[in-house]
C-alpha cells in the first residue's frame, strides 16, 4: 500500500468509496434518510463536495492505493486532516501549500467553493430530512467552536472512508498516522468526530473520549443520532 494525495482524477473512485463505506455511520444513515429516493441528486452533491474538498487550501487529502492482481494500483481509502489554527506551524502548511499549488490553486478552490454554493442554493438537497439537516450542521457548528476556543491549534480529521472490500488492511491506519505524526510535529493534538466503526482504530492510536454530542431535531418524533469527539494529546506518535 502507499499513501499519496488525492488529485482530480481520483474523484470518479472517491465517490464510490465514500458511497461503499459511509452507509456504515449511524451519523450518515440519520443525516441522509433519503439518500435511497434521491439517488442521483446524493450522488451529485458527494461529487461536488469532494471535489472542492481536494482544492481546499486548508485540507490535506489524501488517498492510500494498493496494487491489484493484474498490476494496476487502485485508490482504496481516502482521509481529509485539516490543520486549525493561525500559530506559525498553521501558517507556514499555509504558505507551503500555496505555493505548491500557484495561483491555480486558488483559483480553482475559489470556482469550486462558489460551484457548490451555487448549487445548495439553486437545488435546495432533497436526500436529507431539513430538520434533521439544519439540526446537523447547527451541532457541527457548536462542536467546531467550542473546539476552535479550547483547542485552536490542531489537527482534525475530517472524514476518513475505505471501501468495505479492502478493510482490515491498514489503509486506515496509515491515513490516521500521517495525521498524528504530522501533529506531533507541530506539538499539536488532533481531533475527530468518531463514528462507532472508527472508534477502535483511533483508541488503538492513543485517542481519548473528550466528549458526546447529540443530533436531534425537534419536530422528529425524538429520534436522534450521537457521535463522540476523541483527542489525541500526545507529542509522538505510539
Amino acid at each position: 500500500m502507499a499513501l499519496r494525495l488525492a488529485t482530480i482524477i481520483d474523484l470518479p473512485r472517491l465517490l464510490e468509496i465514500a458511497l461503499d463505506a459511509l452507509p456504515e455511520d449511524p451519523f450518515y444513515c440519520y443525516l441522509w434518510a433519503y439518500r435511497d429516493e434521491y439517488l442521483y441528486d446524493h450522488q451529485g452533491y458527494w461529487l461536488q463536495r469532494l471535489q472542492a474538498d481536494i482544492y481546499n487550501p486548508a485540507y490535506t487529502f489524501l488517498v492510500v492505493e494498493m496494487t491489484e492482481e493484474r498490476g494496476g494500483r487502485i485508490p482504496v481509502a481516502f482521509g481529509i486532516w485539516e490543520r486549525r489554527g493561525a500559530d506559525r506551524g498553521a501558517n507556514e502548511r499555509r504558505e507551503m501549500r500555496k505555493e505548491r499549488d500557484g495561483s491555480w490553486g486558488t483559483e480553482a478552490w475559489n470556482f469550486h467553493r462558489l460551484s457548490l454554493q451555487n448549487l445548495l442554493s439553486a437545488y435546495p438537497r432533497r436526500d436529507a430530512p431539513p430538520a434533521r439537516l439544519d439540526a446537523c450542521n447547527s451541532t457541527l457548528a457548536a462542536m467546531t467552536q467550542y473546539f476552535d476556543e479550547n483547542m485552536p491549534s490542531r489537527f482534525n480529521l475530517e472524514l476518513i472512508c475505505t471501501h468495505r472490500k479492502y478493510r482490515r488492511r491498514g489503509a486506515g491506519l496509515m491515513i490516521v498516522c500521517w495525521g498524528l505524526t504530522e501533529a506531533a510535529r507541530d506539538r499539536v493534538p488532533a481531533s475527530v468526530a468518531a463514528s462507532p466503526l472508527g472508534e477502535k482504530l483511533y483508541l488503538k492510536c492513543g485517542f481519548e473520549v473528550y466528549g458526546s454530542w447529540v443530533v436531534r431535531a425537534e419536530e422528529d418524533d425524538g429520534r436522534e443520532v450521537r457521535f463522540q469527539t476523541m483527542i489525541w494529546r500526545e507529542v509522538e506518535v505510539r
